[in-house]
């Protein structure tokens, strides 16, 4: 995984968010809801700006990026929680979420931001909930986290940075 934290062809920053971000990302997080669910009118679940709250307020709960083009419109984001557990041997981060809108997909943000988050976590070894085989793209999801390293685990895959556990 060797992009850029800044994309040429789009002109796309990704940054660690901040508290000013979390209405933006509760917006994407809604996006990528009615996008898997294809339901179009699925709302933000109660509590969803106080969690982003949260995960962006405090580096010990996980790790939020944001990906914004020069318009500082925001393009992409991921968000990651920090767990531990005994089958992964200690610390891991669950990406919990990573969308990109339409109209930036195929232009490297969501490698840009996976990336950036494997730099930035304060653990090396990351996993990943696949989407159900219903989910339309759900193969394409799957090769987009294969070519980045991640290894399937049932409806998991996980990867393991290659300096191990930090």
């Amino acid at each position: 995984m060797t992009p850029s934290a800044e994309n040429d062809a789009l002109r796309v920053a990704v940054r660690v968010a901040t508290p000013a971000d979390a209405g933006n990302l509760v917006a994407g997080i809604v996006d990528l809801l009615r996008e898997l669910s294809a339901r179009p009118d699925r709302e933000a679940p109660e509590g969803a700006v106080a969690a982003a709250l949260h995960l962006i307020g405090d580096p010990r709960a996980g790790l939020v990026l944001v990906a914004e083009d020069t318009g500082k419109r925001l393009v992409g984001l991921v968000t990651a929680s920090y767990q531990t557990a005994i089958r992964t041997g200690g610390p891991y981060a669950q990406i919990q979420e990573l969308y990109v809108r339409p109209e930036a997909r195929s232009s490297h943000v969501g490698e840009m931001l996976v990336t950036r988050l494997v730099e930035t976590a304060s653990t090396g070894v990351f996993e990943v909930g696949l989407p159900g085989e219903r989910f339309d793209k759900a193969d394409r999801t799957r090769e987009f986290y294969l070519h980045r390293g991640f290894s399937p685990i049932g409806p998991r895959m996980r990867y393991v940075a290659p300096e191990g556990r930090k």
